[in-house]
C-alpha cells in the first residue's frame, strides 16, 4: 500500500576535507569520533581525501550493506580498496603502517587490485549532493560508515541521491 512516512535527511556541511588547510584536521577528527560513536551515517568527499579512512576500517564493505541487485545497479559508480594492503596495515606497525609511504592502488581500477572490496560509490554527478558545495565540487564519493545505525535506510538514500 501506499504509505505517507517520510524520511528526514540532514547533512552537515559545515567540515571539509581539502587536502589544503588545518582546518582538515578537525574534520578528520570529526569523522573519526561519530563514526567511532556510531552516528555518522555517511561522509561525501573528494575520493583522494577519504583514502586514508578506508584503510582504516571507517567505511563498510558495500557487499555488507547493499544487496547483490543494488551492487549492480551501481556497478559503474563503485570505487575499490585492496583488502590485502587493508589487512597489511592492520597488522603493521610504525613506518610500516603509514598509508602516506605505500602505493596505493587506484580506487577504479579493482582489476589491478589483489583483492578488491566495493567502499564507496561515486557521487559526483548527482545534483542533490553537489548542490549542497559552494564550489565545483570533483571526484566526489560517498562512503557508508562502519557503524551508521541507519543501514536499513541506506537504500533508499541512495535510490534519493542518485536519480
Amino acid at each position: 500500500g501506499i504509505t505517507n512516512k517520510k524520511t528526514q535527511v540532514a547533512f552537515t556541511t559545515n567540515f571539509a576535507l581539502t587536502g589544503e588547510n588545518a582546518a582538515d584536521f578537525q574534520t578528520q577528527e570529526t569523522i573519526t569520533v561519530q563514526s567511532g560513536a556510531g552516528s555518522l551515517d555517511f561522509v561525501v568527499c573528494p575520493v583522494s581525501h577519504l583514502i586514508d579512512f578506508a584503510y582504516g576500517g571507517v567505511f563498510a564493505d558495500l557487499r555488507e550493506v547493499l544487496s547483490a541487485e543494488e551492487l549492480e545497479k551501481y556497478k559503474s559508480r563503485l570505487l575499490y580498496i585492496d583488502l590485502t594492503i587493508y589487512e597489511y596495515l592492520e597488522s603493521a606497525s610504525g613506518d610500516e603502517a603509514d598509508i602516506n609511504k605505500m602505493e596505493i592502488p587506484d580506487c577504479t581500477k579493482p582489476e589491478e587490485m589483489d583483492n578488491p572490496v566495493p567502499i564507496y560509490i561515486n557521487v559526483d554527478d548527482c545534483s542533490k549532493i553537489t548542490n549542497l558545495y559552494s564550489y565545483d565540487p570533483k571526484d566526489l564519493c560517498l562512503g557508508i560508515s562502519i557503524t551508521t545505525p541507519h543501514s536499513e535506510q541506506i537504500s533508499k538514500f541512495l535510490d534519493y541521491v542518485i536519480e
